[in-house]
Order: structure tokens, then C-alpha cells, then sequence
């Protein structure tokens, strides 16, 4: 059976990915400029439900603009669920100019941003073949995450950058002082939002001048923390206690197909924080056992489980290009067919599961429901691959990579 699909896919792959990376290249060239519309020009929320345009970029906006003018944003506003550091490196995009500079320059620097994050992962993926690389940045273009987060303005695309450039320096086989340094700096800005960020640390930690760039991180964070914490009448271990108490009110609730919601939904929102915890640690043993498996296993691992420890959105699936890439990378030639037509699934399902405009929003009850719990289901067997084909790793001899 596995041999029949394998000649089969073998003898249909180019056709399918051709016209994949058509359909992909038309929603591409739909959603995104939709999304820079809802970004640049929108003011008002399209019908009852939807959010304005930059809504998340102008409450971050706001939130710093207060924060600087000493008003106490965590009791004020209950959107305030970024931390003090958050805030000073928040401040040279939004703090500092009018509503629409605001929107111009975080446009013009989301666009460079993606299209260094696109050329990253085409380069990354090792896919030989011009249709591959085509499907690799269709995908990086085409996912409804990406778009969600120009139309609200929010921050995950400048996230997935500065991660993957963080690793790669580390990863580079001339060494330099420049490398911890630029380790450093990107983890520092990831750190922008906690939630999206923590977990790649273990990748950072495991890789060259792991342990220095961390601790440089860390210091510059605590910094950041306390120089932002001098606008503030509270004291900088109050203002960290009223933002974990802001953050944890806001995921029992608001996130979708997480830990936190799912805490909350059943009762334990008490524990969200101990649970988290948790999670983080686990993958932590996980990398460092695994941490001479390639950079990019460790990276789609991390980002699954970042998917699932804490409180997320729909923008913050942009994560998921990152395990897309590590399973491209599988196909190795040493592995069994069984291991690549699997691999190659996974790939399609989740392209599919992130496909603009997504379901989350745009299906009525309970189909939006049926959509969020397939996705999930495709996200926990990608993980699930991933971290099979890690043991695998550790037991084998290193592969050569599969040539198409």
C-alpha cells in the first residue's frame, strides 16, 4: 500500500504542488493586501464582530504613551497584558509619533520583516527543486496568521524573524564575538512578548555560547525592566504581580485551544501558572537531551509547544511555519518511504490547516469548532512526528539530505 502511494505521490508531486502554489499565490495576493487595507485605512469594525484595523498596534500605542506619562496602565485597562520591559521596546515603534506614522512605519517594517522571514525559511527548507521553494514561500505568504497580524497590527511576524535569525547565528560554523552578541540582542527583542518567546530559549541555550547569550539577555531584560518600572509609582515587583494577574484573567479566556483555556474552561484557572511552568521544564529536558539534533527539529518542537503552553490567538499561529519547515527537512535520504509520504502529509496538512482566511472566524458555529479541533489534531501529530523522528535521530547515523 505505502510503496502504491509512494509511486503514485512520485509520479503526481510536481503536478500538485504546481497547482497548489497557484491557489496559494491567488489567496496571497487576496488577504494581504485586504489585511494592509484593514491596517492603513479601516477605522471601523467591518460587521459586529470583526476588529477594527490596528486595533492591537493602537492599543499597544496607548498602553506605552500612558505607561511613559505615569498613569498605572495594568489598573486602568484591562488590555494591558505585556510587561514593564514590554513597554520600553514597544516605545521606538508606537510611543513616540501620531496614529498614522504609527500605522506607516509598522507597515513598511512588517513588510520587510516578512519577506526576510519568507527568504529565511525558503533558504532553510533545503528544497532543491523550484516548485518546492515556490510551495515553501506560498506558504509563508498565504497562511491566515501572517495577515491577521498586519490587519491588527500585532507582533508575531517580528517574533519568527528575530527567533530564526537568533538560532542561525548560533548555528553558524565561523565563530565570532559577534555571534553570542547577535543571539543576545535577537532573544532580548523576542522577549518583547514573553508567552511567544520563553520556550525557544532552551533552543538558544543548547547552541553555541548558549549559556553567555542568555544570561547578556537576561541582564539587558532586567534593565529594561527597572528603567521602565521608574515611570511608575509602584514598585517593579507590584507592576510584575499585576501583569501576571492580567495575563492569567485574560488567557482563561481568551485564547484558542491552549493550555490556559483549557485550565480555565474546566475550573483550574488557579493553576495556570504551576501548569506552564511545567511544560516549559519538560521541554527543556527534551532539548537539552536532544540538543545535537538539528536546529530546526528543536525549533518546530519548541514552537508546537509554545503553540500549546499558554495563551494564544489566531495571529500567533504564524509559530507554525516553523515546524512546516522541520518536517520538509525529515526528508532524508537514509529514512524509509513510509517516513517521507508521512512527512510529505503532515506538510500538506499543515499548509492546509493554515490556509487563509482560516475557519476560526469566517465558519458560523459549531463548523468554526470542528475547524479549531482538526487543526489541533494535525498540530499534536506534526508534534508527535517531530519528536519520533528525534529518537530516531539519536539512534541512527546522520543522514544525507534527500535530493528531489
Amino acid at each position: 500500500m505505502i510503496k502504491r502511494l509512494w509511486r503514485l505521490w512520485a509520479e503526481r508531486r510536481h503536478t500538485v504542488l504546481g497547482v497548489s502554489n497557484v491557489a496559494m499565490l491567488v489567496l496571497a495576493l487576496t488577504w494581504l493586501p485586504y489585511q494592509y487595507w484593514r491596517l492603513l485605512s479601516q477605522a471601523d469594525p467591518i460587521w459586529p464582530s470583526s476588529p477594527e484595523g490596528a486595533i492591537d498596534l493602537l492599543m499597544r500605542r496607548n498602553e506605552v504613551r500612558a505607561w511613559f506619562s505615569g498613569v498605572p496602565v495594568y489598573e486602568v485597562s484591562a488590555a494591558a497584558i505585556y510587561p514593564p520591559a514590554s513597554y520600553a521596546l514597544l516605545w521606538p515603534l508606537v510611543g513616540w509619533t501620531t496614529e498614522t506614522s504609527v500605522r506607516w512605519a509598522y507597515a513598511v517594517s512588517v513588510t520587510v520583516s516578512l519577506a526576510a522571514v519568507t527568504w529565511l525559511l525558503v533558504r532553510e527548507s533545503r528544497v532543491n527543486s523550484r516548485a518546492g521553494r515556490a510551495f515553501v514561500a506560498a506558504v509563508s505568504l498565504a497562511n491566515y496568521a501572517a495577515g491577521a497580524t498586519i490587519g491588527n497590527g500585532q507582533l508575531s511576524v517580528y517574533l519568527v524573524l528575530v527567533i530564526v535569525v537568533g538560532v542561525l547565528a548560533q548555528r553558524r560554523q565561523a565563530v565570532s564575538w559577534l555571534t553570542p552578541l547577535v543571539a543576545s540582542v535577537c532573544m532580548l527583542l523576542a522577549l518583547v512578548k514573553p508567552t511567544f518567546s520563553i520556550p525557544f530559549g532552551w533552543v538558544l541555550l543548547v547552541g553555541r555560547n548558549g549559556f553567555a547569550s542568555l544570561m547578556a539577555a537576561g541582564a539587558a531584560y532586567v534593565g529594561l525592566t527597572l528603567w521602565a518600572a521608574s515611570y511608575q509609582e509602584a514598585s517593579p515587583v507590584v507592576l510584575i504581580g499585576q501583569w501576571l494577574s492580567s495575563g492569567s484573567s485574560t488567557a482563561r479566556v481568551m485564547g484558542t485551544m491552549d493550555l490556559h483555556v483549557g485550565l480555565g474552561t474546566l475550573g483550574f484557572g488557579g493553576w495556570i501558572l504551576p501548569a506552564s511552568a511545567v511544560v516549559l521544564l519538560v521541554l527543556g529536558i527534551w532539548v537539552i537531551r536532544n540538543r545535537q539534533a538539528d536546529a530546526w527539529m528543536l525549533v518546530g518542537v519548541a514552537a508546537l509547544i509554545t503553540r500549546f503552553w499558554s495563551y494564544h490567538l489566531w495571529y500567533d499561529d504564524t509559530l507554525l511555519l516553523l515546524p512546516t519547515i522541520a518536517l520538509i527537512r525529515t526528508r532524508r535520504s537514509r529514512q524509509s518511504r513510509t517516513t517521507r509520504v508521512l512527512a510529505d502529509l503532515l506538510v500538506a496538512l499543515m499548509a492546509l490547516s493554515l490556509l487563509a482566511p482560516g475557519g476560526l472566524y469566517l465558519l458560523p458555529a459549531p463548523w468554526n469548532g470542528v475547524y479549531v479541533a482538526s487543526q489541533t489534531a494535525v498540530w499534536l501529530a506534526t508534534l508527535g512526528f517531530l519528536l519520533a523522528q528525534a529518537r530516531w535521530a539519536r539512534s541512527a547515523p546522520a543522514a544525507g539530505v534527500y535530493r528531489e
